[in-house]
């Protein structure tokens, strides 16, 4: 009796055992135990290329040789179906493509395309987005989990909304560097911020500043871009960190002097725009600080026309007050850019151009950030204490600010995540 009674005991809880194993396996929802790798997202300002790898070590080769990181593109499944990677070497710069078809793959390589492998997989419940841009051959396509960057590119004339695939997890975007970032929509609206009220050194990104007052006298009468001034002696045969001199008794014209601060972003020229508008430096600084009262800035700090720091002008003379440099705010520089785009537009349209000729030379723009093949219209700036700086308005009309971003490489990056963010 014992025995059987052990044995009936025996029965039933193997039984019990193997209806939870069957509740367990079919009736409870699965966790992510399959398990999941990261696929990380780099970008090519050169080329504007992006690229996609779960690849550590070659994402880190190709942030070491210039990529940007832009973070997470996305998380895959371990499991799932495979996405082949091919490379195009006919393309200029280089060309990479994504797709889960094994047709495509088959015949981008009859066409020459050099099939790379397979880095990661599709899975999951989250859509990865595909654009393609019809005007360039490299970084054509562009993959994302972002609703809000997909539609971004759609409005900037990228074409296929399509679901290229489905991803575990969305992106996340990289930490921002900056000490102060700002991004916010076309009417002023802010989406995303650090610091934003903290003010910091803005170094030739001040220079938006006169470049505005002087396209408001212009339309008022009081200049044409036809006049000829002659370049001040304390500021003849010096390039103040620039690559462009003003030749002593030599005459500029004031557009010369507009586009050599715009584009090579020039100290000098920025100098002889105040001196032209008001006289002299003193009076330059002196009306644009109640220019920037009027327009609703407040509070800041501004001794310096081109942006350079008071240690940089001691030997043209030109030093105004006890601050060291321009101190403004990321809230204090999107007021200012709203002004711009309402009151002065033709400054963003102006800094879009890709090179300006002074006197003969030509000048290439070092003004303008790019991110996706979408001109970013605004100022750049760099000094010692500001670090890298930008301000400025996308083609969809959002206002970024970046300041003091580690490195230029910095601006980029920290400019791509706002724009993924928002």
């Amino acid at each position: 009796m014992t025995d059987k009674k052990n044995n009936w005991k025996t029965k039933d809880i193997l039984g019990i055992v193997f209806i939870l194993l069957v509740f367990f396996t079919f009736f409870l929802p699965h966790s992510a135990t399959a398990g999941t790798v990261d696929v990380f997202r780099l970008y090519n300002r050169n080329t504007s290329e992006h690229f996609y790898t779960s690849n550590p070590v070659e994402r880190d080769k190709l942030i070491n040789v210039g990529w940007n990181d832009e973070g997470i593109g996305w998380s895959a499944p371990t499991d799932g179906t495979p996405v082949y990677r091919l490379y195009n070497p006919n393309a200029v710069g280089g060309d990479h493509h994504y797709t889960t078809s094994t047709y495509e793959k088959d015949f981008l390589v009859k066409q020459g395309w050099k099939y790379d492998g397979s880095f990661f997989n599709s899975g999951g419940n989250i859509p990865v987005y595909v654009a393609y841009n019809p005007k360039t051959s490299s970084g054509a396509h562009n993959f994302t989990t972002n609703r809000h960057e997909q539609n971004s590119l759609l409005s900037n004339g990228w074409m296929h909304d399509k679901e290229a695939w489905k991803a575990s997890s969305v992106g996340q975007a990289p930490p921002i560097r900056s000490k102060s970032v700002l991004i916010a929509d076309n009417t002023g609206k802010i989406l995303e911020g650090k610091n934003m009220e903290q003010r910091l050194p803005i170094a030739s990104v001040s220079k938006l500043i006169i470049l505005a007052r002087v396209q408001e006298a212009v339309k008022s009468g009081k200049l044409k871009w036809s006049n000829t001034y002659e370049v001040t002696p304390a500021l003849a045969g010096k390039n103040l960190w620039g690559s462009l001199n003003f030749a002593k008794g030599e005459k500029y014209t004031l557009a010369e002097y507009y586009f050599s601060a715009l584009m090579p972003s020039s100290n000098p020229g920025a100098i002889m725009l105040g001196i032209i508008l008001d006289g002299n430096n003193s009076n330059a600084l002196k009306n644009t600080r109640e220019w920037l009262n009027k327009i609703g800035i407040k509070g800041s700090t501004y001794m310096s026309v081109s942006g350079l720091e008071a240690e940089d002008l001691v030997d043209v003379g030109m030093v105004d007050g006890a601050q060291n440099a321009n101190l403004f705010s990321a809230k204090d520089l999107l007021s200012l850019l709203m002004y711009i785009k309402k009151n002065t537009p033709a400054v963003f349209a102006d800094a879009q151009g890709a090179s300006t000729i002074i006197h003969g030379v030509t000048y290439a723009n070092h003004s303008t950030v790019f991110y996706k093949n979408s001109i970013i219209s605004g100022k750049s700036g760099y000094t010692p204490d500001a670090s890298n700086c930008f301000a400025g308005i996308t083609s969809s009309g959002k206002f970024v600010v970046v300041l003091g971003a580690p490195s230029a490489s910095d601006v980029n990056t920290d400019t791509g995540a706002l724009m993924q963010l928002k």
